[in-house]
């Protein structure tokens, strides 16, 4: 492959490449402690599981 073809073809590629997002960070906070906080954490993991667009960070406040 010439020089020439190996520049368009890198051209080429990174046109088509698709660009990727980072997903949107959403804290979340609350004062649940004790079994109601890992309640509130076991709701977030399995929000994030089920989809890829955002991410749930649940924060421990207090009272």
């Amino acid at each position: 492959m010439k020089l020439g073809q190996l520049a368009a073809l890198t051209s080429v590629s990174l046109l088509l490449a698709s660009p990727s997002y980072a997903a949107t960070e959403i804290e979340w906070w609350h004062a649940m402690g004790g079994n109601l906080g890992e309640k509130v954490n076991e709701i977030a993991d399995k929000f994030n599981a089920s989809q890829s667009e955002y991410v749930a960070k649940p924060v421990y406040k207090g009272n």
